[in-house]
């Protein structure tokens, strides 16, 4: 399982997230927080609750790739 921090600030971001989020599309790609909440990266809803409500972000999938896929999100 690969974990990495990011950062969503702008509404474009949280479309451009879920389009990257969406082309992985044999894998699960979440979005979580640190205190176990977790929502579908490839939600739009899920992406939007998760920018409002977690107060740290990040992605988790098995894709080995990950930090390429998101790497203008890293922090």
């Amino acid at each position: 399982m690969y974990r990495i921090k990011v950062r969503i600030d702008t509404q474009s971001d949280v479309i451009k997230f879920v389009q990257l989020a969406e082309s992985i599309e044999d894998y699960d790609v979440y979005l979580e927080d640190n205190n176990e909440h977790c929502v579908s990266a490839k939600s739009l809803l899920g992406v939007m609750y998760g920018k409002v409500e977690f107060n740290e972000i990040f992605v988790r999938s098995d894709y080995s790739r990950l930090g390429n896929i998101f790497r203008e999100f890293m922090i």
